[in-house]
């Protein structure tokens, strides 16, 4: 169960940071995120302009998706425990 709340969630989280990334308009010097939630900046270097994706494209849902499996198996645990005490 684990597994599949935690790839299911993943996926869906991933899929949402590339649709909001893919909308959203960057000015030169501009970027969303920091340090591992990095996700998107748009700069100029040298005479090129260069617009890069972060960690934080991958980061984000396996951070998310953990969180929610484990909350999911938790509360699951805790019911199937229940049920059999009662």
């Amino acid at each position: 169960m684990f597994v599949r709340v935690f790839t299911s969630t993943t996926v869906i989280v991933f899929s949402i940071i590339m649709i909001f990334i893919n909308q959203f308009d960057l000015e030169i010097n501009q970027k969303i995120g920091k340090g591992i939630f990095y996700l998107k900046g748009y700069y100029e270097q040298g005479n090129e302009i260069v617009m890069e994706q972060g960690i934080g494209v991958i980061t984000i849902p396996l951070i998310i998706g953990f969180i929610v499996s484990v909350v999911v198996t938790t509360i699951s645990t805790i019911r199937k425990k229940q049920k059999y005490a009662a």
